[in-house]
């Protein structure tokens, strides 16, 4: 039997239960575990983790039945899923939520997510996600640990431009094409800023769970911080229902576009950001108007594009 089976017999035993399930009962019905007690325990243990993992309420406790050991079992009321109501919109942003993640862990966890929201009768419009996916920044390889570190509260020790740093992890957000930790740098006891980019040595976690408390984060203002002073101005043509990143910060304009079905729009820019690839990510849906010297910059960051190997 392969540890998935297993698993899903254990959350079957545990959900069904009507008191706490006792280790020897668990080994008793549930095929796959190893024979001997130490081998037994260590399997024991990391299914219990994963399952905790998956967001499956996995309860220890004593009903007077086992003095010896503890019990386990699931909450049925905390393991199933309120009933859901989603708006179409809220619903494409689930559905883009899930495709942020491209490394392998963060995909399975989105997976994951999607097929409760299924099961639970939800209708994830992923026909608009392409609408806003080419917005999106790809994760750095140190994404993931710090995704995880973070959600577990834990203090993380790694390399930023050469030199050692201990933090507590805030929050991790996107801006301008790139990621961002933001939280407490330990030596200094200040908030701090780090741009993944820019990290310099594998992450490494140095705390166990719950090591500190997350304060309240003005993302808002963070992400404004963030955000360079535009010094440029640009007219773009946009597919009708396309690209609503640029159409909310653009104004419409009464210019003539080039295509059928576009409208155009002036938008304000910083050149200081890589204004040319972000437009180029939205491929046919925006079109350069004007300047000339941003539109040619799209179009080589086009060309550059189609030499690579597919």
């Amino acid at each position: 039997m392969n540890r998935a089976e297993r698993l899903m017999n254990l959350t079957i035993m545990l959900l069904g239960a009507r008191g706490f399930v006792s280790r020897e009962q668990i080994r008793a019905n549930i095929a796959g575990y190893p024979e001997d007690d130490e081998n037994f325990q260590r399997a024991f243990e990391r299914d219990k983790e994963e399952l905790r993992e998956l967001g499956i309420p996995l309860r220890a406790g004593d009903d007077s039945v086992w003095h010896d050991q503890p019990g386990y079992r699931i909450e049925r009321g905390e393991y199933e899923l309120p009933e859901l109501d989603f708006t179409p919109a809220e619903a494409a942003a689930v559905a883009l939520a899930a495709q942020v993640w491209t490394s392998q862990a963060q995909s399975a966890q989105a997976v994951r997510a999607l097929g409760k929201l299924r099961a639970a009768g939800v209708s994830l419009d992923s026909e608009r996600v392409p609408v806003a996916l080419p917005s999106l920044a790809v994760p750095e390889e140190s994404f993931e640990t710090l995704a995880r570190a973070l959600g577990k509260r834990q203090r993380v020790r790694f390399g930023y431009r050469g030199h050692p740093r201990e933090v507590e992890p805030w929050l991790l957000l996107s801006r301008g094409g790139s990621w961002y930790l933001h939280g407490r740098d330990v030596a200094r006891d200040e908030p701090r800023l780090f741009r993944l980019s820019r990290i310099t040595s594998a992450v490494a976690v140095i705390s166990p769970a719950g090591a500190y408390e997350k304060p309240e984060v003005a993302v808002a203002e963070l992400r404004a911080s963030l955000e360079p002073e535009a010094d440029a101005e640009a007219v773009i043509a946009v597919r009708a229902g396309r690209a609503p990143a640029l159409t909310r910060v653009g104004q419409p304009v009464e210019v003539a576009a080039p295509f059928a079905g576009y409208g155009c729009y002036r938008v304000r820019y910083s050149t200081q950001r890589d204004f040319p690839a972000q437009l180029a990510a939205f491929g046919p849906d925006v079109v350069v108007v004007e300047p000339q010297e941003l539109r040619q910059q799209v179009v080589k960051h086009l060309e550059e594009v189609a030499r690579w190997p597919s």
